[in-house]
């Protein structure tokens, strides 16, 4: 194999990995949008939006995990943000395994990650 073809051989396999971890870090992140968090809220219909739902039984699944909430921040965002907290609370998640994260890029969704405590998102 001659050095030209190592090169072409290398930079594909980077291509490919990379196309792999991005779209399996992809699917780690769940969004609610505003759109399905603005209806009347309780416990049934929190507990049905699927962003939660898949959230909360990755967090149960996994011993000393931790949820990452990511925000675009602002009044708006912080009361969203809180109020999310309260819900998943009153759910049965400790407050202290909940981390609330601005800096989300999209201000109209919200960004729910389960991070394992030995590795870390940020």
């Amino acid at each position: 194999m001659n050095k030209t073809s190592w090169h072409r051989l290398q930079f594909l396999f980077f291509a490919i990995s990379g196309i792999l971890f991005s779209s399996a870090n992809a699917q780690e992140i769940e969004t609610l949008s505003q759109a399905q968090w603005n209806i009347p809220r309780s416990a049934t219909t929190i507990i049905g939006m699927p962003a939660i739902q898949n959230t909360v039984r990755k967090y149960q699944a996994t011993s000393g995990s931790r949820i990452h909430i990511r925000y675009a921040g602002g009044d708006e965002g912080t009361l969203w943000v809180n109020e999310l907290r309260s819900w998943l609370v009153s759910l049965g998640v400790p407050s202290r395994d909940i981390e609330l994260l601005p800096g989300a890029s999209n201000p109209e969704q919200l960004e729910l990650l389960v991070v394992n405590p030995l590795k870390s998102s940020r």
